[in-house]
């Protein structure tokens, strides 16, 4: 294997992971709501998620590849049909700008609460990291994603290396009762 497929092999996973973690579906609510309330059994919803997001990102990659797909709206109409591809394809996009929104103003939040800094300046800065990182299409998202995605692998392992230098290696500690008040569904593989 070349270090140029080593490096595409990264940009592919960093931008998979990326999007997955980095885009949401690993935050805090939901990892709470969705695992840590069920305790126990909570471990093994982490296990079926992390073995069906593998599946599922091969198995788009792989339809990707044999259709030469030069954007995920070509793989939904390929496997969905034309009516329901453009009702999938329309609701992403829209997830996909609410999702925009709700980050820009994290980010000028950010700016104003830690940083002290106006609102529209962080607002401002990310919106020109976004474009420049468009302009240069799937190529630029997936540097973008090499770039970012380590950043965010080492600032969880240094957390969690933290916490344990803090807290200690304690499973007793851990608080695996589950927590009905928190749960979205009433058992744990439904959630």
């Amino acid at each position: 294997m070349t270090v140029r497929q080593v490096i595409d092999i990264a940009k592919i996973a960093a931008t998979y992971v990326g999007t997955v973690v980095g885009a949401g579906f690993a935050s805090g609510q939901e990892l709470l709501q969705f695992f840590v309330s069920y305790g126990i059994y909570g471990f093994l919803g982490i296990a079926a998620t992390g073995l069906i997001f593998a599946w599922m990102g091969s198995e788009i990659l792989s339809w990707g590849s044999r259709l030469k797909a030069s954007g995920y709206h070509e793989i939904i109409y390929h496997l969905c049909g034309r009516r329901i591809g453009f009702i999938l394809d329309n609701l992403i996009a829209f997830f996909l700008f609410g999702g925009l929104v709700v980050m820009l103003a994290g980010v000028g939040a950010v700016f104003r609460d830690f940083f002290e800094l106006p609102y529209g300046l962080g607002v401002s800065i990310i919106s020109a990291a976004i474009l420049v990182t468009v302009f240069f299409g799937v190529k630029g998202i997936a540097a973008a994603n090499l770039l970012v995605t380590p950043f965010l692998v080492v600032f969880t392992i240094m957390i969690g290396v933290n916490s344990l230098r803090y807290h200690g290696i304690e499973l007793a500690a851990l608080n695996l009762a589950p927590q009905p008040a928190l749960q979205p569904a009433p058992h744990w593989l439904l959630a």
